[in-house]
């Protein structure tokens, strides 16, 4: 599920109706594959807002987070609105505690078995045999494999992690 995931976190309901339908769907050893933004750093970068700040907005011309209380962090239900660059236009979006995630998704025989941030996931991946030529395909990289992404656009796509998990 890529960048969709998270929406489901509005509500414990919504959260485990999703990972009951991966699970329900996969075999045993399939894998579930996704990408979440990453709780963490969005955390940690509210916490970096001054506290004399006229909002709770960080970002930069690429990507914008605003939330809108600094103090009340719920398990399911942590909103905050996302702006990205000629995509998405202010829309709600939740966090995902990733030690809660992995405990609702083993209730339902998930599994992890990776977690990268996505600078790792560039970094391990760029000369991989298979996978280099498929970012150079998808635009991600040039033919030398060097990225044509700008200051802005490499800070936006790190606010992501991925993950897969395995079905027992």
């Amino acid at each position: 599920m890529q960048f969709c995931m998270h929406y489901a976190f509005e509500s414990i309901q919504k959260a485990r109706c999703m990972l009951d339908n991966v699970s329900r769907w996969l075999r045993p050893g399939g894998t579930f594959i996704g990408t979440i933004p990453n709780a963490d750093q969005l955390l940690q970068n509210l916490e970096g807002v001054p506290p004399d700040a006229p909002d709770l907005t960080f970002g930069n011309e690429v990507y914008k987070i605003r939330f809108e209380d600094r103090k009340h962090t719920p398990l399911f239900g942590h909103k905050y609105w996302f702006y990205l660059q000629d995509a998405v236009e202010n829309v709600p979006e939740y966090i995902v505690k990733w030690d809660n995630f992995v405990q609702m998704a083993a209730e339902s025989g998930l599994h992890p078995i990776y977690k990268e941030e996505f600078h790792d996931v560039f970094s391990e991946h760029r000369e991989h045999p298979e996978f280099g030529p498929l970012m150079v395909k998808m635009k991600v990289v040039d033919a030398n494999g060097e990225s044509s992404m700008d200051e802005d656009q490499w800070e936006a796509a790190n606010i992501y992690i991925a993950f897969a998990f395995e079905k027992r």
